[in-house]
């Protein structure tokens, strides 16, 4: 059962039931000085990320619709691999990342 954060709330809904998405993993607010998120977006999830984390699996951390980025036809990124991608990374093939040179 898992808790989300609604747009424009400061608080936390407790659903029930099953086949429930899971909340967005996406880090907001302020991070720590090792990089650790404070907090997670923790909205409804629709989306999953799919860059290549290596072994042919993909990172699949959960992503509401704000915090996906399209990428291709039912690909989605999320706003760290987004990044990568935009530093010099690109996506070959349907899923592997590769550093330009």
């Amino acid at each position: 059962m898992p808790w989300y954060r609604f747009k424009g709330m400061t608080s936390l809904v407790h659903m029930r039931g099953t086949k429930l998405p899971e909340g967005c993993g996406a880090a907001i607010g302020v991070q720590t000085s090792d990089g650790a998120a404070m907090q997670r977006c923790l909205a409804p999830s629709r989306f999953q990320c799919d860059w290549d984390i290596g072994n042919g699996r993909t990172c699949d951390r959960h992503l509401c619709q704000d915090h996906t980025h399209q990428v291709g036809p039912d690909r989605h990124l999320c706003p760290i691999h987004i990044t990568l991608l935009e530093d010099g990374c690109e996506l070959l093939g349907p899923f592997t990342p590769q550093v330009q040179s």
